[in-house]
C-alpha cells in the first residue's frame, strides 16, 4: 500500500527523486548551469551553421556534378563529395533531433 501511495504522487522524474531521503542527493535541474546552457542555447546555433554549410556543400557538389561534362574522374569525386554532404546533413538533422528531445525530456525546458 505504502509503495502505492509513493508511485500516485510521483508525476514527474524530479518529483519522485526529492520524495527519496538520501543525504546529499539533489534532483533539481539548475538553468543556470553548464549542461543547460549548452543544450539550450550554443548547440542549437552551431548545429545550425553546420547544416547551413552542409546546404552549400550539397549545392556545389551538386553543381561539380552536373558540370562535369563527361568526366568520369570529376563525376566520381563530385558523386562522392554529394554523398558525403548528405551523410553529413543527416547526422547534423538526427544530432538538432536527439538535442531537442534531451531537453524536452530531461532538462523540461520545452514543458510550460
Amino acid at each position: 500500500m505504502i509503495i502505492k501511495d509513493a508511485l500516485a504522487a510521483c508525476d514527474s522524474f524530479t518529483n519522485c527523486l526529492q520524495d527519496i531521503k538520501t543525504p546529499g542527493l539533489k534532483a533539481e535541474y539548475q538553468s543556470s548551469g553548464l549542461v543547460g546552457t549548452l543544450l539550450s542555447n550554443i548547440f542549437p546555433v552551431v548545429l545550425g551553421i553546420a547544416g547551413f554549410a552542409a546546404v552549400i556543400f550539397i549545392l556545389v557538389s551538386a553543381f561539380q556534378f552536373v558540370t562535369s561534362s563527361g568526366n568520369p574522374e570529376g563525376a566520381a569525386a563530385a558523386r562522392n563529395r554529394l554523398v558525403y554532404a548528405l551523410i553529413g546533413f543527416v547526422i547534423i538533422a538526427l544530432a538538432f533531433a536527439i538535442l531537442q528531445i534531451i531537453d524536452r525530456i530531461f532538462l523540461q525546458s520545452g514543458v510550460s
